[in-house]
């Protein structure tokens, strides 16, 4: 007579989710070494037992171990440490451990020792297993000895439970038609990846099925499937390096530096001399160079610089950057050209502007087309599912970036000369709001689209900005410096004749001008759409009080754009308030 194992109580409450599913593998157990009872020392599989309810698989997996190398003929704690591999995610270790604790069992059994139902629960979980790993279903690359080993365990385990055999004649069933939908060629994708999932879910450790629904999804299109997949390779196999490599690639092709440079850190720790990972962090680390180097130019007003490294380096872009990364550069000479044609405005010089409105506009417009082709403009939710721990759960938000370029080009689009400026100014102000999360930037944004929309309104009544030759954000020494100017150069007494009165007009004009811009309630009137010294206008604006454009903030004074924004990466720190970076990477090297 066969002494059947004993069965542990364990009470579940209180348990962690590890703790939870520890305590059920450990109601599984075959306990056949438990002590006598009364025994004040724990027995090996007590003790393992006991660091599986508290979590401590690794303990237990010690402990089983340690007890295996004086016992090393025990089925029963091959048995035990299989399981324990098993809910930790080892599922190759847990099979080599079911195929010893078979071989000593199977010896047991014709010495009589142990009972055949032992034998039959043991086989059956050798199976189990063996079909989550995708042996025995006729995959191409099994090796045919263990291909065959499991196949004859597992013929006479399915005759004892016919629901292991179904599942092993289905899963054969489904392998054979994936591999005869690969040798036609004549499969679609959709049905290939339908087939496919279908045999992942009856064997969802295999590597080779994983491999071929990867090379699938890839060649589909299906970017979300061929992401998650990569993942899983990487967690089930982490040792094996070339997943990491292609993941890293993937996240390149996305734009995602930050987690590709995370991944890069674990490639090169698990191996320092491995060739891809170290091309590819070259790549990574000479484009965050740079980046930062234009950035610490662009801080320092260098706008010219800027522009001329930022245009020349678009040119020798990696091609496994280029096309997700060509637009930060361009993005960089947008801002640095968008800053000095609003600093040479804002300063009323003489001198010739390093750049003029119009080019300006033309490369924001580019910087933006790229972005737009380039990269997603909402989060990429849901597309890193079993990712690697130390990944971001999520691509950034691009939106707030290509906000940014909107509100660059706006406004040079102000400053600009052409009258259809105007309406593209708003335009862009407007739909930067709308892309824009921050609330204090998307009120910039307003504030531009209403300056825009009052600029709109008076652009066919005198412009007394463009009387004194003076942007409209000038201060008011700007504005007396300009007046002092054409005074002297339109003085009645300086004329004779027709001229003189031509002069007159002028002169009255710039007085006008003056003393409308040197007011601050009268220019504030002005910029909100009302000529002070028009009376049909202010009757227009008291019968219309309630005018949509009516400026909420008081005054249009000139709005100088502010292109920092949020760090792209994902990595957290950082105390409260508002912090500022400028498209830093971080990356860590």
């Amino acid at each position: 007579m066969h002494n059947a194992p004993p069965t542990l109580s364990i009470r579940r409450s209180g348990l962690s989710a590890l703790k939870q599913l520890s305590a059920l593998v450990v109601l599984l157990l075959m306990l056949s070494t438990a002590g006598p009872a009364g025994a004040s020392e724990k027995t090996p599989v007590e003790a393992a037992t006991a660091a599986l309810r508290s979590g401590d698989s690794k303990g237990a997996l010690a402990i089983l171990t340690g007890q295996l190398k004086e016992t090393p003929t025990d089925w029963n704690l091959y048995y035990n440490r299989g399981m324990v591999h098993e809910i930790t995610g080892g599922p190759w270790a847990a099979l080599a451990d079911y195929q010893e604790a078979l071989g000593h069992l199977d010896g047991a059994v014709r010495a009589g020792v142990a009972s055949a139902d032992s034998l039959a629960r043991l086989q059956g979980t050798f199976c189990r297993t063996a079909l989550k790993l995708g042996l025995g279903v006729g995959l191409s690359e099994t090796p045919k000895d263990r291909e065959s080993r499991v196949t004859e365990t597992c013929t006479s385990a399915g005759a004892a439970d016919p629901k292991l055999r179904d599942a092993f004649a289905a899963q054969r069933a489904t392998v054979t038609r994936v591999n005869a939908a690969l040798a036609s060629r004549r499969a679609s994708a959709p049905e290939l990846l339908r087939l496919l999932g279908d045999a992942v879910m009856a064997s969802p450790f295999s590597r080779q099925l994983l491999e071929l629904r990867v090379n699938v999804a890839k060649s589909a299109g299906d970017r979300a499937q061929h992401s998650s997949d990569i993942n899983r390779l990487i967690e089930l196999f982490p040792s094996d390096l070339k997943y990491l490599v292609i993941k890293t690639e993937l996240l390149l092709a996305d734009g995602d530096l930050a987690n590709a440079s995370i991944l890069l850190q674990r490639c090169l720790r698990s191996d320092p001399e491995n060739k891809p990972c170290l091309d590819i962090h070259k790549v990574v680390r000479n484009f965050d160079r740079l980046h930062k180097s234009l950035e610490k130019q662009l801080s320092e007003k260098k706008f010219t610089t800027v522009v001329e490294r930022a245009q020349a380096a678009r040119g020798t872009l990696p091609a496994s950057i280029k096309p997700r990364q060509e637009y930060r550069l361009a993005g960089l000479a947008c801002r640095a050209m968008s800053e000095a044609v609003q600093a040479h405005s804002a300063a009323n010089s003489a001198s010739a502007a390093p750049f003029t409105a119009e080019k300006a506009a033309a490369t924001c417009a580019e910087a933006i087309a790229l972005m737009e082709k380039s990269v997603p403009m909402v989060p990429m939710q849901g597309m890193h599912p079993h990712a690697p721990p130390e990944m971001a759960p999520e691509a950034p938000d691009n939106r707030t970036m290509l906000s940014m370029l909107l509100a660059a080009r706006a406004e040079v689009l102000m400053l600009a000369s052409a009258d259809a400026s105007l309406e593209a100014a708003q335009a862009d102000f407007t739909r930067a709001a709308s892309l824009e999360s921050d609330a204090s930037r998307r009120a910039r944004y307003k504030n531009g689209a209403l300056r825009a929309a009052n600029a709109i309104k008076t652009r066919n009544n005198v412009d007394y900005y463009k009387v004194l030759g003076v942007p409209r954000n000038a201060n008011k020494a700007a504005i007396k410096k300009a007046y002092r100017k054409l005074v002297l150069e339109w003085h009645p007494d300086k004329y004779e004749g027709n001229d003189r009165e031509e002069a007159e007009r002028k002169m009255a004009q710039i007085n006008l001008a003056n003393e409308v811009l040197n007011d601050d309630e009268k220019r504030k009137l002005f910029d909100s759409g009302i000529d002070p010294n028009n009376p049909e206008s202010q009757q227009q604006q008291q019968h219309h009080h309630h005018h949509p454009f009516h400026h909420p903030f008081g005054g249009g004074g000139g709005f100088r754009h502010n292109f920092h924004h949020t760090h792209f990466g994902h990595g957290g720190g950082g105390g409260g308030g508002h912090r500022q970076q400028q498209f830093n990477f971080g990356f860590g090297f």
